[in-house]
């Protein structure tokens, strides 16, 4: 995934940031973890902002308890029937 600066964010999401989001939804990471979390996030709110910057998309997407997950981990999480 392509990692991306606060600095070209949306302006929506410029001044959410991953140590927001972690006190949002009571997340606890440490280390290289926390610091993989972060690049994914970070990832994920650019593909936000790419995303909502296309007028010809039905929907808008945005921000909830799943954005520090890669795709793939959020496809087992949602095939888990949780």
């Amino acid at each position: 995934m392509i990692l991306c600066s606060s600095a070209v964010l949306n302006v929506a999401f410029a001044n959410y940031s991953f140590d927001d989001h972690v006190v949002k939804f009571s997340l606890s990471y440490t280390g290289e973890e926390y610091d993989k979390r972060r690049d994914i996030f970070n990832s994920n709110i650019a593909f936000i902002d790419a995303h909502n910057a296309n007028e010809n998309k039905s929907y808008r997407a945005g921000i909830n308890q799943f954005t520090h997950l890669t795709p793939e981990e959020f496809n087992i999480y949602a095939s888990s029937g949780k």
